[in-house]
């Protein structure tokens, strides 16, 4: 990216698929829980949700110092889609 349109273009593609695809899977998972465990699934999804929103951005942080290349701290995200999946 280098200028500011191009930010502004991602947003708007993430912004497109993002909402989709989590109703989507809250959706999907609750067609595949057992009723009576509703509530265990969704506070585990819910804290995971929590742990990623913390360690992702420390991931990428600290491989973006290391290498000294921020484009390989977005490639670290993978490994976290990969555990997603």
């Amino acid at each position: 990216m280098t200028q500011a349109i191009h930010f502004y273009i991602l947003a708007v593609m993430v912004g497109l698929v993002q909402g989709g695809s989590q109703s989507i899977s809250r959706s999907l998972l609750s067609d595949l829980m057992q009723l009576k465990r509703t509530g265990e699934f969704f506070g585990f999804v819910n804290i995971t949700s929590k742990f990623s929103s913390i360690f992702a951005p420390f991931v990428f942080e600290l491989v973006g110092q290391f290498t000294g290349n921020p484009r390989l701290g977005i490639l670290s995200l993978l490994l976290f889609f990969g555990l997603g999946l």
